[in-house]
């Protein structure tokens, strides 16, 4: 991919524009720099993607973004492009938080991957409803918000899509990393993505301004998901909170959530608010992070290449504040994977061997405080295999259950009470079985739910 280059306010900075229509195939992007040659405005979604895809990145690769409020630098890209607009006689456009976690999750991507690129796909996260789509992104070695305004106005393709008078509304994502010019010359101290859209009607909520918006998101409404609530998600890919413990009054928190392989719901970076790791289907390890205004944040990609693993979640080494993975892949390797600062993921250590055959469930099963292991066999025996706290066994392997053979079995934690422990088994009938745990021993199966057959149930993690 070409990139322009611009030195603006003391700051190396790249800037890329791309626009996506719904007119008829054929009008694909052209890939030349941006400065000589302008992005068609009437380009078939799917293909209006300009420069190459994120590149891999390990189970072991760590993140070098820097969560630091944003909200600032999203005033300041607001503002700005108004002003330019204003400056042109054009009507403002709004700020679209639905549209947003599309930008910020693109920024995101680009920082944890140090790759400069645009999101292929970014119309398909738009709201329904959306006639004309564009994307503009840019990358400083600073964090000055008006900083990226400028590079896009001083850039004819950006401008040109700032100038467009179709847009009613736009999403922003700003992203900050660690990265500094001598020592990361591919990765930028910040990333910046715009996600442009034209609607009869804007999507609600939308707002004037990034204050306006956060007057709103700041009202207390608690988090999204408390310590101890079911998460399930259904066959139509929706993703609902169905509470604890009697599993009324389900709430959505998403949708598409078919795309994923597995979900957990774990406080991942230990502030008291539970957040959401996925497994992608596409291998990608995913943290989106809940707040007290009772929303997630848009997901982080913590790893790439994860596909083909067996994830189990939870504090698996005491030394470790931070819940951490431990995962069985294709060769049948147990692998611990430490989650070293509550975003990113420290070397992997190899643990065990031969547990191919085994399905691999993680919890404290005889609640001495530390993680153990539950491994179903084929034969639907089920096996203990007691954790030391610091990435070994305790002895031999003990029989704790048979008659296992198709059940999915789930870890729950708090879904009867604080502290309390158990598993979440579903029959292939559908039916829902909650087996609580005491000191070593089971306590009697105690049916939960039916007609789940569709349905995944995400884990929870202590």
């Amino acid at each position: 991919m070409h990139k322009v280059i611009a030195r603006l306010a003391g700051a190396l900075a790249l800037t890329v524009a791309v626009t996506a229509g719904v007119a008829a195939p054929g009008n694909a992007l052209t890939t030349n720099a941006p400065a000589t040659n302008a992005p068609a405005t009437n380009a078939l979604p799917g293909i209006a993607a300009a420069g190459t895809a994120a590149a891999a990145v390990a189970p072991a690769a760590a993140s070098d973004l820097i969560k630091d409020s944003n909200i600032a630098q999203l005033a300041e890209v607001l503002t700005g492009i108004n002003k330019f607009r204003a400056s042109k006689k054009l009507a403002p456009v709004k700020f679209t938080p639905a549209i947003a976690q599309v930008s910020q999750g693109w920024s995101d991507t680009m920082g944890a991957n140090a790759n400069f690129s645009h999101n292929p796909n970014y119309f398909k996260g738009y709201p329904a409803g959306w006639t004309n789509a564009g994307e503009i992104i840019a990358a400083r070695w600073d964090r000055s918000g008006a900083g990226l305004v400028q590079q896009w106005i001083d850039s004819k393709p950006h401008n040109a899509i700032m100038s467009d008078p179709a847009y009613t509304t736009v999403g922003i994502g700003i992203a900050f990393t660690n990265g500094v010019p001598a020592a990361t010359p591919t990765r930028y101290t910040m990333y910046g993505t715009v996600n442009f859209a034209a609607y009869k009607v804007n999507p609600s909520p939308s707002y004037a301004t990034v204050q306006e918006w956060q007057d709103q998101v700041n009202t207390p409404a608690g988090p999204a998901i408390k310590a101890g609530n079911l998460v399930a998600r259904d066959g139509a890919g929706v993703l609902w909170n169905y509470g604890s413990p009697t599993l009324g009054n389900r709430k959505q928190l998403a949708t598409g959530w078919n795309a994923n392989t597995a979900t957990f719901v774990v406080d991942w970076n230990q502030d008291g608010i539970m957040d959401l790791l996925t497994q992608g289907n596409n291998g990608d390890l995913s943290i989106r992070f809940g707040n007290r205004t009772g929303t997630l944040a848009a997901p982080v990609v913590i790893g790439r290449g994860w596909q083909g693993l067996a994830v189990t979640v939870g504090k698996w080494n005491k030394a470790n504040k931070f819940p951490s993975v431990v995962a069985k892949d294709a060769g049948g390797k147990l692998l611990y994977y430490p989650n070293v600062d509550g975003r990113s993921f420290g070397a992997k250590v190899v643990i065990g061997s031969g547990w191919g055959p085994l399905t691999i469930v993680q919890i404290d099963f005889d609640g001495n405080g530390t993680n153990d292991l539950l491994a179903r066999a084929a034969d639907g025996k089920l096996y203990l295999y007691k954790g030391t706290g610091s990435n070994g066994f305790a002895g031999a392997r003990t029989l704790v259950g048979s008659g296992w053979v198709g059940m999915t079995l789930t870890p729950a934690h708090g879904l009867k009470g604080a502290g309390a422990r158990g598993i979440v088994a579903k029959r292939t009938d559908g039916t829902l079985l909650y087996y609580g745990m005491g000191a070593g021993s089971w306590k009697p199966a105690e049916k939960i739910g039916n007609g789940w057959s569709a349905y995944s149930v995400a884990a929870s993690s202590d």
